[in-house]
């Protein structure tokens, strides 16, 4: 097999959706699903990645549309139907008092919207509140302060 070329930057482009064969499309999802599984171990296995994350979303969403377009490729273990990476042995496990809710990767201004509609209805709430505050790659963390004290 070839050196997959999803594997590092450049990529390559994509063809147009509506001009893949089935076979095409077949083998760039079996190419893009690697490439991702890859990614995501560098990520979060070894910490040492080696593509944006803006060339990682690229990735993902065109897996995402491939898969959308060409059902007969459906799969369970396709990265598009996984969250993250299993957790680390090391780090102690606790239960957060609410789900931590995320945007995920999102450019658009419908996407946002989308989003706040999501948690209105989630959170059953004419008007949420969000915090807002940088993001800190392959981490989540709750800090919980009561009266002044963490």
């Amino acid at each position: 097999m070839s050196e997959n070329p999803f594997r590092k930057t450049p990529f390559p482009d994509f063809k147009d959706l509506d001009k893949l064969s089935v076979q095409q499309a077949g083998e760039e999802i079996e190419q893009l699903r690697e490439a991702i599984e890859y990614h995501n171990h560098k990520y979060y296995i070894d910490n040492d990645p080696v593509v944006s994350d803006r060339a990682y979303d690229e990735l993902f969403q065109r897996l995402q549309k491939l898969e959308n377009k060409f059902p007969r490729f459906d799969s369970d273990i396709s990265p598009t139907r996984k969250v993250g990476a299993p957790p680390i042995d090391e780090l102690k496990k606790r239960k957060h008092r609410a789900s931590m809710l995320s945007l995920n990767s999102s450019e658009k201004k419908e996407e946002v919207s989308g989003f706040v509609k999501f948690i209105k209805d989630y959170t059953k709430s004419g008007s949420p509140e969000f915090m807002l505050e940088p993001k800190f790659d392959g981490l989540s963390v709750e800090i919980v302060y009561e009266n002044g004290y963490f």
